[in-house]
């Protein structure tokens, strides 16, 4: 989902969290470079088995280049409390010029990204800061105690470690 500040904290006004198959060498670098002009600050975490279930891993599972643009659990996601009205249209536009800009990059160059099935580590991810101590009954809600929500558990390990 985009359009919310991830945990809701103005800090991440300007966030957008890049997932994307490490697999697929020849795009990551892009990221930056194409969020910048908007404004936007894109947190590129690469991963080479799919974290959890979304769009992007029917693809990735494949072996095709995927990628998903998300902005940040808080603590009313996936529930009936994840109003409309809470959505920042400007930054959901601001992410939806991103992915264009993503696709044009993509479509415009002479090589397609490769696919090397023998990385056997994904490159690291770039800083994220996630939950805090007073956060954590939004980690939870993120983490398996909310029905459905089970695959979002190895993000919120790698937030809370950091």
């Amino acid at each position: 989902m985009i359009g919310r500040n991830a945990l809701d904290k103005p800090q991440n006004a300007d966030v957008v969290m890049a997932s994307f198959t490490a697999r697929a060498t020849g795009w990551m670098d892009a990221f930056p470079a194409l969020a910048k002009p908007l404004g936007l600050d894109v947190r590129r975490l690469p991963y080479l088995r799919p974290p959890g279930r979304s769009d992007d891993t029917p693809f990735a599972e494949r072996g095709i280049p995927a990628v998903m643009l998300f902005t940040g659990s808080h603590k009313d996601y996936n529930t009936p409390g994840d109003l409309p009205e809470r959505i920042r249209a400007d930054k959901a536009a601001r992410i939806a010029q991103f992915a264009l800009a993503l696709v044009r990059s993509l479509a415009s160059t002479a090589v397609a990204p490769a696919w090397d099935a023998s990385l056997t580590a994904a490159p690291t991810s770039d800083p994220w800061t996630g939950p805090t101590e007073g956060d954590r009954s939004c980690a939870g809600a993120v983490s398996g105690r909310i029905p459905g929500r089970s695959s979002a558990r190895a993000r919120v390990a790698q937030w809370q470690s950091s």
